[in-house]
């Protein structure tokens, strides 16, 4: 209904455009109708109207009428108010009351709705309220093109003086300068499309088979748990000392990498971000945050890390394949770009590059996509999202890996409220139940230094189809999970330790311009 309302309100202002100015009529007024007459002309009448009279014989007319109508009745004399009487309704309220009163007589008075069984909207006053918003945004629209329209007049107006006032000395002198000026410098040269041929149905398809694009799997922001820190005030006074909470990582995982791809709104007036790090130690829920974010946003996930980039696409057809990627981004968006291991492409050291057992440098891909990365623009909804467990093997102080990022998130360990909701839900998840006897702060205790994909590990394990048969007759037990945490190393402190090191160089290294978090 919408569209329709707006296409014939669009074909009466292109009708009645003045061809010479370009601007566009005025607007009819809420109070003249709006559009009413625009959407609903109204029908031509058959016969002609009479013309008016002349002022004189309508003055005759008037005093004749005047002269033969009765005499004017006398004032009335209202009764004298009673003292006693109780006091009646304030003017305020009566005038609202009266409003309400004139709605209702003028909308469902009058209207039958008894064969009406199924109650549904009425068709008339729906389309009367959407055509009042059409009016509305119609009234911003030209307001917005009258003063495209005079600001480019006036350009006009101002570039034809300054051509009319310029000598013909002035341009002899500035052709002469121009002969004697030496050469310009040599702008930079910008990236040819070297895949402007093909289709969009080949590259996608090139690319597919590839493994680049893939089908993400169905993961949602709720199997994140989360949790709120103890901590908060601390921590919004001082973000070096005190690790962030779950529940800050998810709410800015969501706000960085999800509401710019998803609302045109936040997109156009919150801060432009083009790419995001989530970095801190292994098995933490990174790629779960960044499947989650595809799914929830309906992106395109593409798949740029080392391990799937990794024998294909030989020395400089890795450029092309960049090219190809983010071309079929910004056609396909909203899109997310992921590279997981993001820090291999920083690394410099021959060494550490072979310890990765890679076929191809994992480094070769830097600057290409450091020119693509560069290249979003307000308006592609591409984000570029990388993913690290080892960010301290960027080499450089401040590390490049941070330079590269406008956010960056610190994905830290789980704290113990955090893995109190953490082996809750995830036995629950798996197929068992938590009963009271079943000390969650224990366990919790217990399971200190361990990641949450670790935890899920243990859950998998015990809850075998056979275990999860007797659930019900034989409870579960925190002895069935205290042999495989003991069984298992947790994770080194000095990693742990690592990981903070480098979250604080990382604010460090920002700490005038953005932060790792707001």
């Amino acid at each position: 209904m919408r569209e329709i309302i707006q296409e014939s309100i669009n074909k009466w202002l292109n009708d009645h455009r003045d061809p010479d100015t370009g601007f566009f009529p005025p607007f009819p007024k809420a109070g003249d109708g709006g559009s009413k007459y625009i959407v609903q002309p109204p029908p031509k009448l058959g016969f002609h109207v009479e013309e008016k009279k002349g002022k004189k014989e309508d003055k005759k007319e008037g005093k004749k009428k005047k002269a033969k109508g009765p005499p004017v009745p006398p004032h009335p004399i209202l009764p004298e108010e009673d003292p006693e009487k109780p006091p009646s309704c304030p003017k305020f309220f009566l005038r609202h009351v009266r409003e309400c009163l004139e709605l209702y007589t003028r909308n469902w008075h009058d209207k039958d709705n008894s064969a009406d069984l199924t109650q549904k909207h009425d068709m008339e006053m729906l389309n009367s309220q959407i055509r009042l918003e059409v009016d509305e945004t119609t009234r911003v629209i030209l307001d917005k093109v009258k003063q495209k329209i005079v600001a480019e007049l006036k350009a006009a107006r101002k570039k034809q003086k300054g051509d009319a006032a310029k000598p013909e000395k002035k341009e002899a002198k500035k052709d002469d300068a121009d002969e004697a000026a030496p050469p310009p410098k040599n702008k930079p040269k910008k990236l040819k499309d070297t895949s402007a041929q093909r289709t969009i149905e080949s590259l996608y398809a090139e690319l597919a088979k590839a493994g680049i694009i893939q089908a993400y799997p169905k993961r949602d922001f709720s199997e994140f748990v989360a949790t709120d820190s103890f901590f908060g005030t601390n921590f919004e006074m001082d973000p070096v000392g005190l690790d962030p909470s779950m529940s800050q990582v998810k709410r800015l995982a969501m706000e960085y990498c999800v509401f710019p791809l998803v609302s045109d709104f936040v997109h156009e007036h919150a801060p432009f971000i083009k790419s995001v790090l989530l970095y801190g130690g292994s098995l933490n829920g990174k790629k779960l945050l960044v499947h989650a974010a595809c799914r929830t946003a309906g992106a395109t996930y593409i798949n740029l890390s080392p391990e799937v980039t990794d024998g294909q696409y030989p020395g400089k057809q890795a450029t092309k394949m960049l090219q190809m990627a983010f071309k079929i981004a910004r056609v396909m968006a909203p899109s997310i770009v992921h590279v997981d291991g993001v820090e291999k492409l920083f690394v410099t050291d021959k060494k550490k590059l072979k310890t990765y057992g890679l076929k191809d440098k994992a480094n070769r891909y830097k600057k290409p996509l450091l020119k693509e990365v560069q290249g979003i623009r307000p308006g592609d909804r591409v984000m570029f999202v990388g993913t690290s467990s080892s960010p301290q093997d960027s080499p450089g102080k401040p590390p490049a890996l941070a330079n590269f990022f406008n956010k960056r998130i610190y994905v830290p360990y789980p704290d113990h409220g955090c893995r109190s909701s953490l082996w809750r839900a995830l036995i629950e998840r798996h197929g068992g139940r938590v009963t009271d006897r079943f000390n969650l702060s224990t366990i919790s205790h217990v399971s200190e230094g361990y990641s949450s994909g670790m935890i899920e590990q243990f859950c998998k394990a015990v809850l075998t189809e056979k275990r999860k048969r007797k659930v019900r007759s034989k409870p579960l037990a925190i002895d069935e999970f205290t042999t495989l945490i003991y069984d298992t190393k947790p994770v080194d402190p000095e990693v742990h330790q690592v990981l903070r090191v480098s979250n604080l160089s990382f604010f460090l290294s920002h700490s005038s311009s953005s932060k790792v978090l707001p």
